[in-house]
């Protein structure tokens, strides 16, 4: 799950087959586990207990319009770190 489009997909049967072929490339169990990310809720890929992507969604008029994914170790592992909060 390392490897990313190189442009930016459109049309739900071109997302839908990149990520079926992204997915139909790992050669071990993978777990989806829903994240918040910017505050919005989320789904994390895990492969051996580790957070591999965070994949948020844009939706408009209840349909997926928009899908962000993060794959970078540096900015998953924020993602992991408990988030101090102040008043």
């Amino acid at each position: 799950m390392r490897h990313a489009a190189r442009r930016p997909l459109h049309g739900a049967d071109r997302v839908v087959a990149f990520l079926q072929g992204s997915i139909a490339k790992l050669d071990t169990a993978f777990a989806v586990v829903p994240l918040r990310v910017n505050g919005t809720l989320a789904a994390g890929v895990r492969v051996g207990g580790e957070l591999l992507a965070a994949v948020s969604f844009a939706v408009e008029d209840g349909r997926i319009t928009q899908v962000f994914s993060v794959a970078n170790p540096d900015k998953l592992a924020g993602l992991e770190a408990e988030a101090r909060l102040s008043r």
